[in-house]
């Protein structure tokens, strides 16, 4: 139950990683919309990039138990960002 918890808390964390870069994108003037317009209009995208996280998300959670940490809280932040990016570096 604890492992669960914890990793319902680092999906948490990915979000918020994947929030950050709309957040990035919103900050230099590359999209004026609001972050649920912004998900909704490219859903393509997010339907891509929300299957890639909970997949690594998954990856990481069957490698052994799942801890909440600084360095384990950093990567599910990076995942979040950094699959964000990836997806939407066409936009």
């Amino acid at each position: 139950m604890v492992a669960f918890v914890d990793f319902l808390a680092l999906s948490v964390f990915a979000a918020l990683g994947l929030f950050c870069h709309w957040y990035k994108k919103f900050y230099r003037a590359q999209t004026t919309s609001s972050f649920k317009v912004y998900m909704l209009s490219h859903r393509q995208y997010t339907i891509t990039t929300i299957t890639t996280l909970v997949a690594s998300m998954f990856t990481m959670a069957s490698t052994g138990t799942v801890e909440l940490s600084l360095t384990t809280i950093g990567t599910t932040f990076l995942y979040g960002y950094f699959i964000d990016s990836a997806m939407n570096k066409d936009l």
